[in-house]
């Protein structure tokens, strides 16, 4: 690697990027195209931290990244700068995917323990897991019900640390004294 010189020197250095997509792909064609439409398939983050075949790849792009640099005993290993589940804007409901939504019932199960309590909880009447949905922030508020939203707001802000949280288990992995 051609940062050897700069190690022996005694210079640390900080890998960026360990994480190489962060924001979903159609960003802000999506947001445009949902406040346009308030159709929901503009909600679908690509991709989904939910999707198998995308943690995957992560996991093996992390890994051959720290393959790449754990001679050089990085100082850090970060996986990106400012992220954030929804990007930048606060009011823009990811992940309304197959994946996420798969993932985000199963995370209410374990939550409320019950599909009664979650009807009680949401005011609601599903008869079974599979049927619920989350709101969007913009339905709470006309519905004046903000557990469906909230509820979902909290699930992607586990989801986004259990996904980062994964990343650190793999470059652990490769290079065990990774900070």
């Amino acid at each position: 690697c051609d940062l050897e010189s700069s190690v022996r020197a005694g210079f640390r250095i900080t890998e960026m990027g360990m994480w190489l997509q962060g924001y979903p792909r159609h960003y802000e064609e999506d947001l445009k195209n949902y406040q346009k439409t308030k159709d929901k398939k503009y909600l679908e983050r690509d991709p989904s931290l939910s999707d198998e075949s995308y943690r995957t790849n992560m996991i093996a792009s992390v890994r051959r990244k720290g393959e790449l640099f754990k001679s050089l005993y990085p100082m850090a290993w970060i996986f990106g700068d400012e992220r954030s589940v929804i990007g930048r804007i606060s009011v823009f409901d990811y992940d309304f995917s197959q994946p996420a939504l798969r993932d985000f019932r199963q995370w209410l199960a374990k939550e409320y323990g019950s599909l009664e309590a979650l009807n009680r909880e949401w005011r609601r009447n599903y008869k079974t897991w599979d049927e619920v949905m989350p709101l969007t922030g913009s339905e709470a508020k006309d519905e004046g019900n903000f557990a469906p939203w909230s509820d979902h707001r909290a699930f992607m802000e586990y989801s986004y640390a259990g996904f980062f949280e994964m990343l650190t288990r793999e470059i652990e992995k490769v290079a065990p004294n990774a900070r």
